[in-house]
C-alpha cells in the first residue's frame, strides 16, 4: 500500500498517529496506532474502487480522523480484513499475482482483536 493520506482534527493528535506498512509474500499489510481509540466511531470502507477509507468520529472532533489508503491493483481488494484492538488498527489485503478489477464501494467489517 503506497499512498496513505491522513486527514483530522486537532493536530496534536494527528501527530500522534503513527503508521506501518510491510508487503509480505501473500498480503499488504497496513498498522496504524491510535492510542486510547475505542472501535466504536470507527467505520471502513472500499471506495473509488480503488481505496480503503478509515473514519473515526467522536464527540471530541479534535480526536476525528480520515485515512485514506491507496491499494494497489495487484491486490483482492474484495477480500481486505480490518481488526481493531489495542489502540492498533490492522488492515490485511491479500496479493495477487496480476491486475484485480475495481471493486464497488462497500462498507468492512470491522473485527475485534481476540
Amino acid at each position: 500500500m503506497s499512498m496513505i493520506r491522513l486527514y483530522g482534527g486537532g493536530d496534536d493528535f494527528l501527530g500522534s498517529i503513527r503508521y506501518d506498512r510491510k508487503v509480505t509474500a501473500s498480503d499488504y499489510v497496513l498498522t496504524v496506532d491510535v492510542p486510547g481509540m475505542r472501535k466504536e466511531g470507527l467505520t471502513a470502507e472500499i471506495i473509488m474502487g480503488r481505496f480503503v477509507n478509515l473514519v473515526w468520529e467522536s464527540e471530541d472532533c479534535d480526536k476525528c480522523f480520515d485515512i485514506l489508503i491507496y491499494v494497489p491493483e495487484k491486490a483482492k481488494l474484495d477480500e481486505v480484513t480490518v481488526v481493531m484492538g489495542d489502540g492498533v488498527i490492522t488492515i490485511t489485503v491479500p496479493r495477487s499475482e496480476g491486475k484485480e478489477p475495481e471493486v464497488e464501494d462497500k462498507v468492512i467489517e470491522i473485527w475485534d482483536l481476540l
